[in-house]
C-alpha cells in the first residue's frame, strides 16, 4: 500500500507543478491518441485513434482490482493483482482489446472484446458501447459482459458514467451481475487531472435478493491522472462504504500508446 500512496503523491506533486505553469496547452504536445484514462474503475468512452496500439499494466492491492473486468472487489481473492491489456484502433471509433488479470489464488482471467464509439470522438458528449467474452482463471468458468459508457465535458470539468452487466455461466453464481459507476474529473493544466469516482457492485441483489456472491458492495475514492502523451498514469485508493465491502483498495495503472 505504501507503493500506491507514493505513486499518488508523486503524480499529485508533478500535476500541481504543471497546473501552476503560466501557459498550458489543452493537451500534451506529444499526444498520440484521443484515448484518455482519467479514471481507474470507470471506463472513459474515448477510444484509441486509428492505427494506434495501446499496452497497459495495472497493479492493485486489497481484494483484487481487475479494473477492466471490472469488479473492484473480486469475490474470494485478496492481496495483489496484476492486469495486462492490449488494444488497437482499427478506426477512430472501433477498437478491439484483450485483457489478462492474475491474482495470487485465482489464476489468470482472460478477456477479449471490442469497443465502438457511437458519437463523434471530438464531441463534448461521448458514448461508447463495449462487449466482451471472458474465461475465469479459477474453475475456468466462461462469461460475457456488456457495458455502456458516457461522458460530458464542460470546459476542464468532465462527468462520466458506466452501466455494466455480465453473466457467468456457472452454478452458484448470480444470474446476472450489475455494476454502476459514476465519476467526475477536473483538468488542472495540460496534463494533470484530479477526480473522484463511485462504484456500485452486484446491484442486482437489491432486486433478486439471491446474494449468491455476497451481496451489493459500494466504493468511492479519489483519482489522480497524469497524461504525458505517449503514456498515461492513473492512481488512487477506493474505500468501502458498507460492511460487505473491503475497507480499502488501491490501484496504479499505466497505459502506453504508440
Amino acid at each position: 500500500m505504501r507503493l500506491l500512496l507514493s505513486a499518488v503523491v508523486l503524480v499529485a506533486i508533478e500535476g500541481v507543478a504543471l497546473a501552476d505553469a503560466d501557459v498550458a496547452p489543452p493537451t500534451p504536445a506529444n499526444k498520440v491518441t484521443a484515448e484518455e484514462r482519467p479514471f481507474l474503475y470507470l471506463s472513459d468512452p474515448s477510444t484509441p485513434s486509428a492505427g494506434v496500439f495501446t499496452a497497459g499494466y495495472g497493479f492493485g492491492l486489497g481484494s483484487g482490482v481487475p479494473a477492466d473486468r471490472p469488479l473492484p472487489a473480486k469475490v474470494g481473492a485478496a492481496g495483489a493483482s496484476h492486469t495486462v491489456s492490449l488494444g488497437y484502433g482499427v478506426t477512430s471509433r472501433f477498437a478491439p482489446f484483450g485483457i489478462v488479470t492474475a491474482d495470487k489464488d485465482g489464476g489468470a482471467t482472460g478477456v477479449f472484446g471490442a469497443r465502438f464509439q457511437v458519437t463523434d470522438p471530438g464531441s463534448p458528449f461521448r458514448f461508447t458501447v463495449s462487449g466482451a467474452g471472458f474465461r475465469e482463471g479459477r474453475g475456468g468458468a466462461l462469461g460475457v459482459w456488456l457495458r455502456g459508457a458516457a461522458s460530458y465535458d464542460v470546459g476542464a470539468f468532465r462527468v462520466a458514467g458506466n452501466a455494466h452487466a455480465e453473466k457467468v455461466f456457472a452454478s452458484a453464481r448470480d444470474s446476472i451481475d450489475v455494476l454502476a459507476m459514476v465519476g467526475a474529473s477536473y483538468r488542472l493544466g495540460s496534463t494533470f487531472r484530479l477526480g473522484v469516482e463511485y462504484v456500485g457492485q452486484d446491484l442486482e441483489d437489491f432486486i433478486e435478493r439471491e446474494e449468491a456472491e455476497g451481496g451489493a458492495r459500494h466504493f468511492v475514492g479519489p483519482t489522480a491522472a497524469l497524461d504525458l502523451g505517449h503514456a498515461q498514469l492513473t492512481a488512487g485508493p477506493a474505500f468501502g462504504l458498507n460492511e460487505k465491502s473491503p475497507r480499502l483498495l488501491g490501484r496504479v495503472a499505466v497505459l502506453v500508446s504508440f
